[in-house]
């Protein structure tokens, strides 16, 4: 992604009359290679409402439109492979969205590339199957779950904050790659489940965990004490991910959070400043901690066992064997008893 171009694409779309397909489809085959029926190969189809409602928005460059597309590849023929595509888009304009779910969800990708956010949710922020794809925009996530969740996250423009709760399972959660090549992000959260930028990032990156939980405004200065990037979360954080154009490799920075301030050098683009406890896809939680082991002698320590359980006894002598062979046969089966007071089965049977 690093030093990419990107190119903007113009569609034009017309509605013909009979006539003037004629007319397109000869001035088309000039430069088309018609398939074995003698036809130009139609690979796309899209569906419109009745009122061309479709069409109609995206000639009109309204905010939100969305299109249905479907689609093959190479020559169809009657048992080819098709694909059934959906997009919605949203250009530009003001969103305020408070749900007590996802704010933004879709089972593919999620791109924004301009617009403000003003999200609230009980669950993500921002949640895709797929990728999470910031080009642009301003999103502000003012409480959530976990922010952005995707498997994968691509973030190359615009500006992000997060506040995830104290609950939470981190401001950032993805299973596959997360890369941050332009824009700005300042995302606050709990440790335990928290996660920074990988190594494919070529924008400057910073994780710091703190000892202790803060609120207040974070404040990112550099060396000469120019402020580069500040946000006031809603809710008390304990780890803090800050990137931006000025954060580079060797540099002196100071993090300010809430009434204290920590100096954090930066080794290399992608750095993690304080302990890092467990991110998600990197294991499960942390192993239970149990009592006293004891040593291969038989014998227990010396520590209180009060609380251990005590094992149950079993009653009679071991069978007498030869030289001290072990028995024939396998050891029978649940917990011994005493037969002088207990009937056999058949005896029981019998009374019945």
């Amino acid at each position: 992604m690093a030093n990419q171009t990107i190119f903007k694409r113009y569609e034009y779309k017309y509605l013909l009359t009979a006539d003037q397909k004629k007319d397109l489809q000869a001035y088309m085959e000039t430069y088309m290679k018609p398939d074995t029926f003698g036809r130009n190969t139609i690979c796309n189809l899209y569906f419109d409402t009745p009122d061309y409602l479709l069409i109609r928005r995206s000639i009109e460059g309204k905010v939100y439109k969305e299109k249905i597309r479907l689609r093959t590849y190479g020559r169809a023929q009657h048992d080819s492979e098709a694909f059934i595509e959906l997009k919605k888009k949203l250009k530009d304009g003001t969103f305020t969205i408070d749900f007590c779910d996802d704010s933004l969800h879709t089972n593919g990708n999620l791109s924004i590339c301009g617009g403000t956010y003003t999200l609230s949710t009980g669950d993500d922020g921002m949640h895709a199957d797929g990728a999470d794809q910031v080009y642009g925009g301003e999103i502000t996530i003012k409480t959530c779950y976990e922010g952005i969740e995707g498997q994968n996250m691509e973030s190359s423009g615009g500006t992000i904050d997060i506040t995830a709760s104290d609950n939470g399972n981190g401001a950032l959660d993805y299973n596959g790659t997360a890369t941050i090549t332009g824009g700005t992000l300042v995302a606050a959260g709990m440790s335990g489940m928290e996660q920074n930028f990988g190594s494919d990032s070529t924008q400057g990156t910073l994780m710091m965990n703190l000892t202790d939980n803060q609120s207040g405004k974070i404040t990112l200065e550099d060396a000469n004490g120019n402020t580069l990037v500040s946000y006031t979360p809603m809710r008390e954080y304990n780890s803090v991910v800050i990137s931006c154009a000025e954060l580079s490799d060797g540099s002196t920075y100071t993090i300010h959070t809430g009434e204290n301030s920590r100096e954090v050098t930066m080794e290399g683009l992608v750095y993690t400043d304080g302990e890092v406890t467990n991110a998600p896809g990197q294991g499960g939680g942390q192993k239970p901690q149990g009592g006293p082991m004891g040593d291969n002698s038989g014998d227990s320590d010396n520590s209180d066992n009060s609380d251990r359980p005590t094992l149950p006894q079993g009653q009679g002598n071991p069978p007498d064997t030869q030289n001290g062979e072990r028995p024939q046969g396998d050891a029978p089966q649940g917990n011994p008893v005493d037969s002088s007071n207990e009937q056999t089965k058949e005896e029981s049977d019998g009374q019945k």
